[in-house]
């Protein structure tokens, strides 16, 4: 099981998961499922303290 921020991202195996994800390694394949889930719920995205710095 992979979670980032309290999201439950994926449900399956190693093997399954850089599959889907088309990444060579599973730090790869977890960024690429962080990026993913971002871009399917915007509203869930977390300010960081780079955005906060932009906006001053």
């Amino acid at each position: 099981m992979l979670v980032h921020t309290g999201r439950v991202l994926a449900q399956t195996t190693p093997a399954q998961l850089l599959a889907e994800t088309g990444a060579s390694d599973p730090d790869t394949a977890f960024l690429r499922l962080i990026e993913r889930d971002a871009r399917a719920h915007p509203h869930l995205r977390r300010e960081t303290h780079r955005d906060h710095e932009a906006a001053s």
